[in-house]
């Protein structure tokens, strides 16, 4: 069905942050997007700095085991509302 095919997708998640102060980390995913963009792959941006994403920051940095560090990279095997799974 729809709804299974739509929780079942798989999605390549980028965590950054549009009001990141380091030069090298805005560096950093400026590259990221623009190797993305290129190679056509499609993804889906989470803003760490959107005071409104900051349950999906947290919940991202707990995966990744990593905080305050700007891009991070995750393949979501499934998605249902806003909790997500590692692959």
């Amino acid at each position: 069905s729809g709804a299974e095919k739509m929780r079942n997708r798989r999605i390549f998640l980028v965590l950054l942050a549009t009001e990141v102060a380091d030069g090298d980390q805005r560096t950093s995913q400026n590259n990221a997007l623009i190797i993305l963009d290129a190679r056509k792959i499609p993804y889906e941006i989470a803003d760490g700095s959107d005071p409104d994403q900051l349950e999906r920051r947290e919940e991202l940095f707990t995966i990744s085991g990593v905080r305050g560090k700007y891009p991070q990279f995750f393949c979501i095997q499934q998605r249902i509302g806003d909790i997500f799974r590692k692959l």
